[in-house]
């Protein structure tokens, strides 16, 4: 199976929780082994700065994360950034993403909305779907660029098709409210009832009240709707 950045990143996590949790659990009796994984990091770190100043992207978005995280080198944003920069200006989507959440938070640089929306732009292109929603999310408040709802639904589509469900749930909002797409009940049950099957716990506490909204044929038809997007969701 091919690793991806993500895969890679989302990993990393898991092993640094778990690291956390042994620590929290055996504090004060297995100082060697903390010993051992820090410098472990080290070296993990001492391997990927190799590769990212050869021009590896991947690497370079690697090292951004060690430094934003502080794992086998000393935490520091500004580092971080100016590895996610170098990265994300050679197409590394993940970086791009990351990039833009230093821009919208400010962290490492000044804070910069406009940026932030350049970046995720170039993120959500290549279907990063956090990027994605992010993006849907600048659109609707109008922060770093014009107050767009029809742009808004759009990331929120691209989003909400990749499984996630916080993208559903406002897609279901927006049809509801007739907010840059055409109001449709059915539909606004539909992604409702997608959302809720995601998990999505308000979508599961809204979707009745909709529901109130539609003849016994077109709640019939919501339904339907519902399995099929969803299988083909989970499938994709």
């Amino acid at each position: 199976m091919k690793w991806t950045l993500r895969a890679i990143t989302l990993l990393f996590y898991w092993l640094v929780s778990c690291l956390i949790q042994a620590d929290e659990k055996d504090s004060g009796v297995d100082n060697e082994h903390v010993t051992n994984q820090q410098q472990a990091y080290q070296q993990e770190f001492k391997l990927y700065s190799e590769a990212a100043e050869q021009g590896d992207a991947e690497a370079q978005s690697m090292l951004g994360y060690f430094y934003e995280v502080g794992q086998g080198v000393t935490q520091s944003y500004t580092q971080a950034f100016i590895w996610y920069t170098k990265a994300a200006e050679l197409g590394n989507a993940h970086a791009q993403y990351n990039l833009g959440l230093k821009y919208s938070g400010g962290k490492g640089v000044v804070q910069s909305s406009k940026q932030a929306v350049y970046w995720y732009t170039k993120a959500a292109d290549q279907e990063v779907v956090n990027a994605q929603f992010n993006l849907a999310l600048l659109y609707g408040e109008g922060r770093g660029v014009t107050q767009n709802y029809q742009q808004a639904a759009y990331w929120f589509s691209k989003a909400a098709m990749q499984g996630d469900a916080d993208a559903q749930y406002n897609l279901g909002a927006m049809y509801q409210q007739g907010h840059g797409l055409p109001q449709s009940f059915e539909k606004s049950y539909m992604w409702l009832g997608v959302a809720a099957a995601h998990g999505h716990k308000n979508a599961a506490l809204y979707k009745p009240k909709v529901a109130k909204q539609l003849s016994a044929n077109s709640l019939q038809n919501a339904g339907e709707e519902i399995n099929r997007l969803y299988e083909k969701i989970n499938n994709h």
